[in-house]
């Protein structure tokens, strides 16, 4: 792969948080495997550049950042629904047409 000078973002474009070396469209499609076995094992991240605008970033995959545990917690964390919401909850549930018979239950 060629080396390209890092260029400053244009303006309307996004760059990542993470730093990462610019290369065009056409550079990464020539060499996408070589890219990827330097995204995939040594941990380098691109900024694709189509015609001068930012079009994506290629960087490895991390671990998840959200987990189920994270989501109990902020399930925790916010505010409890008032009397009325359980009493509409309950209306809903007891006023639900019947759900008809499986055919395929015996």
């Amino acid at each position: 792969m060629k080396s390209s000078a890092k260029r400053p973002a244009r303006k309307g474009t996004r760059r990542s948080a993470a730093p990462g070396r610019v290369i065009t469209a056409t550079e990464a499609a020539r060499s996408f495997s070589a890219l990827l076995d330097r995204v995939q094992h040594r941990g380098e991240v691109f900024i694709v550049e189509r015609g001068g605008t930012v079009a994506c970033e290629i960087a490895p995959v991390g671990p998840p950042s959200f987990r189920l545990a994270d989501l109990a917690a902020l399930l925790a964390s916010g505010p409890r629904p008032d009397p009325e919401y359980w009493n509409e909850l309950d209306r809903l549930v007891r006023d639900q047409a019947p759900v008809a018979p499986s055919p395929w239950e015996h």
